[in-house]
């Protein structure tokens, strides 16, 4: 069982989930995604939280840094610390309503959807043939 000392802090335990159906939901029921990781390239819990239109919170490295924009599809900590993490999240909930959960969700879409990673693997291939 997960408890929290911060009676504001909701935990919810959801066991083991791995249907896709599930995991969407899960994320879907979020008011946002906490991604504390200190070395990440592009993960694909982020790119799963935005597929579904949740903001994310995290440290701003590698591709969060490269996609998320502060106050649009989540929050991005200046620095690897609790401090800076923890500033991120009050950004957050002190503008939650500025989060567009179809306009995240439109960015995800556009950035990874299937039709364009399939041209950058033609491209990949093209240049490797040349």
């Amino acid at each position: 069982v997960i408890e929290s000392t911060n009676k504001a802090v909701k935990i919810i335990p959801l066991g083991f989930v791995s249907q896709p159906e599930e995991i969407a939901s899960c994320y879907a029921t979020a008011d946002a995604f906490m991604l504390p990781s200190s070395e990440d390239n592009l993960p694909n819990t982020m790119l799963e939280s935005l597929a579904v239109g949740i903001p994310v919170i995290s440290f701003e490295m590698g591709g969060m840094k490269e996609h998320i924009t502060n106050g649009f599809n989540g929050e991005l900590a200046s620095e690897i610390s609790a401090k800076s993490l923890s500033m991120a999240i009050e950004r957050f909930f002190s503008d939650e309503t500025s989060y567009v959960r179809s306009e995240i969700r439109q960015y995800a879409e556009s950035q990874f959807g299937l039709e364009r990673q399939a041209r950058a693997y033609q491209e990949v291939y093209k240049k490797v043939l040349e």
